[in-house]
């Protein structure tokens, strides 16, 4: 699982509308996405924010499939979208450019990385940390202590045949055990 904590500083205020003499409250939002240039593929949006240019997002948690298609050095974009309320439409203001591997272990967090406009002119900063955190498997279950137990049930309907048939599941001829004891007796030996 990877932990994500972002603060952007300095983003854009919305321009005034000369025209019209007034200006719109500024309302922010993040997106983030993954793949190279010409395969982008969003995997998270953040809540919006109206008139804060220096916002604090809340923490993002996603697994490192959903992030970065399970790749350390997969691109990640993060782009800060502006929403021009009187226009209805979006505009990407700034962006950075990363990896997870460059986010956890080359990128301190205690400087910023530059939000970059679209003609790369820095027009603001962000501080970012990045955890991995493990989510444990079965098998760690196991090795830290935790026992199991097994209930097991028989299908002993007629659909399956008769027990003196040797045509069926539950046939014994006594030397050899039948399909569900054999299937009983391995699972058993693995949890064993």
């Amino acid at each position: 699982m990877i932990s994500i904590d972002l603060q952007a500083y300095n983003l854009p205020k919305q321009r005034l509308m000369q025209a019209l003499k007034f200006s719109f409250n500024s309302t922010y939002f993040m997106e983030i996405f993954r793949g190279a240039t010409d395969h982008k593929v969003k995997v998270f949006e953040s809540e919006w924010f109206v008139d804060d240019p220096n916002h604090k997002f809340e923490n993002i948690e996603m697994t490192d499939t959903q992030l970065c298609n399970g790749s350390d050095t997969e691109l990640i974009e993060f782009r800060f979208i502006r929403r021009n309320q009187f226009l209805m439409s979006n505009e990407m203001v700034c962006h950075f450019t990363s990896s997870l591997n460059h986010m956890e272990n080359v990128h301190n967090p205690t400087i910023p990385i530059p939000l970059l406009d679209l003609n790369k002119r820095k027009v603001a900063e962000v501080y970012l940390t990045a955890k991995t955190r493990e989510i444990p498997r079965y098998t760690d279950y196991l090795n830290d202590g935790y026992k199991m137990n097994l209930v097991g049930a028989i299908d002993f309907t007629y659909s399956n045949g008769s027990c003196d048939s040797p045509n069926s599941l539950h046939y014994m001829d006594g030397s050899h055990g039948n399909y569900y004891v054999n299937c009983i007796q391995a699972v058993m030996k693995v949890l064993h």
